[in-house]
């Protein structure tokens, strides 16, 4: 699996890794608000495939792709394409 950020929100939204060594969610990638001092998760990836999204404001979409899944994670608040995650069947 693996994230294709969008290049003209850099400078909305926050990527960061869970440690690996933590009991919940360990290794997952989390998306966020640059501007949320909390670092509340808009969509969660996790290791085994599984992605959470914060709620019905934030959308996955199958974009398309040969060898690849591809699925655009969609921010309406903003109506901005967040990133594409690549997923190899």
């Amino acid at each position: 699996m693996y994230l294709q950020k969008a290049e003209e929100t850099s400078d909305i939204y926050g990527f960061e890794k869970i440690p690996e060594d933590v009991p919940f969610g360990a290794g997952a990638l989390i998306i966020y608000y640059l501007n949320d001092p909390k670092k509340e998760p808009l969509f969660t990836i996790h290791k085994n495939g599984k992605i959470f999204v914060k709620d019905d404001t934030y959308t996955l979409s199958y974009v398309s792709g040969e060898e690849y899944i591809v699925l655009s994670l969609y921010d309406e608040n903003k109506d901005l394409e967040v990133g594409r995650v690549l997923v190899n069947p």
